[in-house]
């Protein structure tokens, strides 16, 4: 738009807004109606796929209605066969028994058979399928069905080779397993007519005071072909949706249910072809290698309409029978529901248009008493800026959002505050960084100043330490200096681990480790002069330990171990004041997982330390400093330094280990982790805290879902003198002792993913009956701990492993082996 000079902004906004006005109404209703079509499109494209879901749900779910009730039909050939066969017999049996118990003193025994033999001829004579006859143990039949012709001879004359073979496979496994009854079951040659392998079922039962074996049998095919043929019908009157039915074909095209009707003469539609050519048999047979199965989209003609329509089938094979099961659903239904969708798009448009012809003559009159006022609005905020800009060079001062009146002004506002706010915020910043530059400068200053005042005190307290030693080595034991030169050696030593203490928080210095073990330390600790004095200072109070009998090692240094639990526990007791209650423990832990505390710590295995006491706790707003150097609140001089937490911190991670705090108004509880060390002593001979746990090369399977414990468990066993193999889970350990016999399995309960440990053992003991085993955990017993142990697995074993009480529970258990062998 061509824009006169010098024409004030309003009103180029007041033309500018009406123009902008007309376009949007107008553009607003293009949109719309274009909206309005997109929408009924999708609805339609919507409404068609949702309608082609459910006829294919519906479709589906006849079919698989069918497939079941066929399977569920097939799996009853079995039962109802051998009933039947099993009630002819148990019938004939207990005539046998009631005219042996009637004749038995009376009659010769000669006399009882024919009596008995009369009884049962009906049984042999009658018109049932299945065959009846009774055979003595020597092998002489006594009854059968063919009209006494081979009656009291002996069943290996029999010219019918099968019947031979089978009387002959049932009098063998009879004799063999001393059983008084028997079902046996023998699949025959595939018969084409029922699409499935036949079997003969049969149930003998054993009559001892005549020594006869009383039996019936019969095929399966008869039943099949009968269960086959009630299906049949049931299936071709199955209607279901508009016009659909259920059809049944061979796999080779025959139409067995074709149409909705049961054919009794199945004509072949293997070529039959839909108008489009789609071989519609052929298709079926495709789609039923899928086992479970799947549709085919074709054109056929409904059951009252000889008019073709698209149709949608599902099929699912029935492969012991060779049958293909489908039922399909016509699709031209979704054309009355779109043509239904259009006529009220149609309706709905025409109203739209009548409410936006009258929108429109509204707006263009209101339009021109709205622009003036938005004018004067406008002038307004213009006014603003004006004053804000002119300030702005000098002062800070901020725009009231309130003050102006637009939503595009109020962004102007916010964005020249946001300037204002950068420029404080800059300031900030430069201030901030001058303030961390000093407090940089002094830690530097204060490692510099630890670094050498560290070094000056080591040189004096030198002769301070060394001296004391020489003069006791001069004065003997039994003089009455020596008690006085060992406190002034002991000052030295203390003075030398404030140095120490210096040297830790500037982490300067590599400290020494070796393997330690920490419940030897807290024994010593508890006879220690320190020790001593925090009973001086706080004589009420009371410390509890509980310490793990079987503590692990970990390889560190005993000075700063040391000092650490001195600190923590004079923290603790001056959180409690007189009277209290610390907790001190010790424990093996292994974890499986990260365990996210005050810090993450890392799966692995863990000696902890638990500091526990019952004071006041720590304020949540401190707990984020305390092991900062320097911070503290208690009196400088009198409770301490500052320097304790700050100790304990940096011994932790010059440990590679981790601390957790927690702490609220009923106290706090500090535990360390430290990582475990399985360093092992040199072995000899002469080792008898070893001897007696030493292997002898058995062979050993470690099976364990976490690569470390395999490391560690396997370099114990071979520092015993086992030979140990590991796997990381249940399944590689049924594989491996399928070609591998192995002596012993130790086996981790939880493993994931796969089997657990229980299950592993159940398949070990498949593949080698009474296989040895030694179950170990991260966790406590459990019920499946128990379960293994019921089946035959031995001693459990918690992790972490000591060295002895893994080496002691997989010497006993292959001890046991041995003991029971012999």
């Amino acid at each position: 738009m061509i824009v006169r000079k010098k024409m004030s902004i309003s009103r180029v906004f007041l033309y500018n807004l009406i123009f902008v006005a007309l376009v949007s109404i107008l553009t607003i209703s293009f949109f719309w109606v274009k909206r309005e079509y997109d929408n009924y499109n999708q609805k339609s494209e919507l409404l068609s796929e949702n309608f082609m879901n459910a006829q294919k749900y519906l479709v589906r779910n006849e079919v698989e209605k069918v497939v079941d009730d066929i399977h569920y039909e097939e799996r009853q050939v079995n039962h109802i066969l051998l009933q039947n066969v099993r009630s002819k017999v148990l019938r004939a049996y207990r005539i046998t028994e009631n005219i042996y118990r009637s004749a038995a003193g009376k009659y010769s025994r000669r006399e009882i058979k024919k009596l008995v033999k009369s009884a049962l001829e009906p049984f042999s004579r009658d018109n049932n399928i299945s065959v009846f006859y009774v055979v003595d143990k020597n092998g002489f039949i006594q009854i059968s069905d063919d009209q006494q012709k081979h009656e009291g001879s002996h069943y290996s004359t029999l010219k019918d080779t099968t019947v031979k073979s089978f009387i002959h496979e049932i009098l063998s496994r009879l004799h063999a397993s001393g059983n008084r009854e028997l079902v046996f079951e023998k699949e025959l040659k595939r018969n084409a007519s029922i699409g499935s392998k036949p079997k003969v079922v049969s149930f003998i039962k054993y009559f001892e005071p005549l020594g006869w074996y009383i039996g019936s049998g019969d095929h399966t095919d008869h039943v099949i072909r009968n269960i086959q043929f009630q299906l049949l019908n049931r299936i071709a009157k199955i209607r279901f949706g508009n016009g659909g039915y259920v059809f049944v074909n061979t796999y080779d095209g025959k139409a067995l249910v074709f149409h909705g009707e049961y054919k009794r003469e199945p004509p072949d539609n293997w070529e039959l072809t839909d108008p489009s050519g789609i071989k519609v048999v052929q298709e079926q047979r495709r789609v039923v290698e899928n086992p479970d199965g799947g549709f085919i989209y074709y054109t056929f003609r409904k059951l009252n309409d000889e008019d073709p329509k698209p149709k949608v089938s599902f099929i699912k094979g029935i492969p012991e029978w060779k049958w293909m099961v489908g039922a399909g659903v016509y699709l031209d239904g979704i054309e009355a529901i779109l043509a239904k969708e259009k006529e009220q798009l149609q309706q709905s448009l025409s109203e739209q248009f009548i409410k936006i012809a009258i929108i429109l003559l509204l707006t263009l009159v209101s339009i021109g008493v709205i622009v003036r006022y938005m004018s004067f609005k406008a002038k307004t905020s213009f006014e603003i800026f004006s004053r804000f800009f002119r300030k702005a060079a000098s002062e800070s001062s901020k725009i009231k959002k309130d003050d102006v009146h637009f939503s595009e002004f109020t962004e102007l506002a916010e964005l020249a505050n946001e300037m204002v706010d950068k420029r404080l915020a800059s300031e900030k910043e430069k201030k901030e960084l001058q303030k961390r530059l000093v407090r940089s400068k002094k830690m530097e200053s204060l490692g510099l100043l630890a670094g050498g005042v560290a070094h000056d005190l080591n040189n004096l307290l030198s002769g301070l330490v060394t001296y004391p030693e020489l003069l006791l080595m001069e004065i003997g034991e039994n003089s009455h200096l020596q008690k006085s030169i060992n406190v002034i050696r002991d000052a030295g030593m203390r003075a030398a681990a404030i140095v120490q203490d210096l040297l830790t928080i500037t982490r300067g210095v590599a400290t020494n480790k070796e393997p330690l073990n920490v419940n030897k330390i807290i024994d010593e600790y508890f006879v220690s002069p320190e020790y001593e004095k925090l009973r001086e200072r706080f004589p009420k109070l009371q410390i509890d330990t509980e310490l793990e009998p079987e503590l692990l090692n970990i390889n560190g240094s005993y000075a700063h171990i040391r000092k650490t639990l001195d600190n923590l526990l004079i923290n603790a007791a001056e959180a409690i004041g007189d009277t209290g209650t610390i907790l001190l423990k010790t424990q093996n832990i292994n974890l499986d997982k990260k365990l996210d505390l005050y810090e993450s710590v890392a799966p692995g295995d863990y000696v902890v330390i638990t500091i526990e006491d019952d004071g006041k706790g720590i304020p949540k707003e401190d707990i984020e400093h305390i092991f900062e150097p320097f911070y503290t609140k208690k009196k400088m001089g009198k409770s301490g330094t500052g320097l304790g937490l700050a100790v304990v911190w940096n011994t932790i991670r010059d440990h590679d280990g981790y601390i957790d705090v927690e702490s609220d108004e009923n106290g706090t509880r500090f535990s360390l982790y430290f990582p475990v060390t399985y360093a092992l002593p040199e072995m000899n001979e002469g080792n008898s805290k070893y001897e007696e746990i030493l292997g002898r090369g058995e062979k050993i399977l470690v099976v364990d879902d976490v690569h470390e414990q395999r490391l560690i468990v396997c370099r114990i066993l071979e520092k015993l003198g086992y030979e140990a193999t590991s796997v990381s889970g249940g399944e590689e350990a049924v594989e491996f002792v399928k070609n591998n016999p192995v002596d012993l399995v130790l086996l981790d309960m939880i493993m994931d993913p796969g089997m657990n440990g229980l299950q592993t053992y159940r398949k070990l003991l498949e593949i080698q009956p009474g296989i040895r085993a030694v179950i170990t955990s991260g966790y406590s017993e459990t019920g499946d701990v128990r379960k293994a142990q019921l089946l035959g697995a031995g001693r459990f074993v918690k992790k972490p492993y000591s060295i002895e009480n893994l080496g002691r529970a997989v010497r006993e258990e292959l001890e046991s082996a041995v003991t029971l062998k012999h």
